[in-house]
């Protein structure tokens, strides 16, 4: 059960590759083989206390795929995913007990994540009640904190999920991730399934939250705007791949990868009027499919600098600064 991480991080994840298996058919006759997908490869990250890593990448990435195999909803076919130096997959019933209250998660559709047949009260009272045994006037109390904390009233305790708007869903589902008093909060795209109007709101919770409690936080989005303004450090993955990361100032100032400086070029600029010069750049063509990854680097496809030698050989992620990776041996600054 016990790993051989860093004591230094709270989080570290050591070259995790995870692939599911799929069944081809060619109409509906008999199964003719087995295709796999490459959700994540050789994925390695770290996450100190107190600190938030946001994860960024174009759907179907990966991103959510490793959130889920943090909290063991999803088995890693290699690697390791290592809490406070524990193996996560290697744990027994007992051990993965007492580490469930440590690791909370807000899902990307509070609707679907919350029990329709649950009131407010009834949502948080399970989780106070199991995992920190509250019962009667403390319980009450600690609730009510709870709501607190998220910005809910007390009047909405007797109330089911359908007689919310989507952000004060989402305020409740936090609140739930907090009542166990977590160690780390994994958000996984928190915001996505909200009006625009509500999505600050609740981004500012998160962040008001994170420091209050000092609370370890993995927050992933495809929102470059938003990671921003929560993170402390960044990490962009594509195709199942870490390609580069960094702490925040660092990665928003001088990109290394070409997926990258392309990426944060698409991101608009109020400041700035928009002409034929400065419009947004955006990624030419699709993501490669995951069934089928190309060799060597899985960008050079859409790679506005990829050489002949990108299409042979897979680069490693390289130090090209202090505490600054990149997968490119031929990146620049692009600023």
């Amino acid at each position: 059960m016990t790993g051989t991480g860093d004591s230094r991080h709270l989080l570290q994840i050591e070259d995790i590759s995870l692939r599911f298996p799929v069944r081809v058919r060619h109409g509906w006759k008999r199964q003719q083989g087995r295709l796999e997908v490459h959700a994540l490869e050789k994925v390695s990250l770290h996450l100190h206390a107190g600190e938030v890593l946001g994860i960024v990448g174009e759907s179907g990435c990966g991103k959510s795929t490793l959130a889920r195999s943090i909290v063991r909803l999803e088995t890693p076919s290699s690697g390791q995913i290592l809490f406070r130096g524990m193996d996560i997959h290697r744990m027994g019933t007992a051990a993965l007990k007492r580490l469930r209250p440590e690791i909370q998660m807000i899902f990307q559709d509070p609707y679907a994540s919350l029990n329709p047949r649950m009131t407010v009260y009834d949502t948080l009272a399970e989780v106070l009640r199991i995992h920190r045994k509250l019962r009667g006037k403390a319980l009450d109390l600690e609730l009510a904190e709870l709501l607190q904390k998220v910005g809910l009233a007390q009047r909405f305790v007797r109330k089911y999920p359908h007689e919310f708007s989507g952000g004060q869903r989402q305020r409740i589902a936090i609140a739930r991730a907090l009542a166990p008093r977590p160690s780390l909060l994994i958000a996984d795209e928190p915001v996505s399934a909200l009006d625009v109007s509500i999505q600050a709101q609740i981004i500012n919770l998160l962040a008001d939250l994170q420091r209050d409690q000092q609370l370890a936080m993995l927050f992933i989005s495809h929102d470059l705007g938003v990671v921003r303004h929560i993170a402390h450090r960044v990490a962009v993955m594509y195709l199942g791949r870490v390609v580069e990361s960094a702490p925040r100032d660092t990665l928003f100032r001088t990109p290394r990868h070409p997926y990258t400086q392309l990426l944060l070029a698409a991101m608009p600029d109020l400041d700035k009027e928009k002409t034929a010069d400065t419009a947004p750049v955006s990624v030419q063509g699709e993501p490669p499919s995951p069934f089928n990854p190309p060799a060597g680097c899985v960008f050079h496809p859409r790679c506005p600098i990829a050489r002949p030698q990108c299409s042979q050989e897979a680069p490693p992620l390289l130090e090209v600064a202090p505490e600054h990776h990149a997968a490119c041996p031929y990146g620049t600054s692009g600023q």
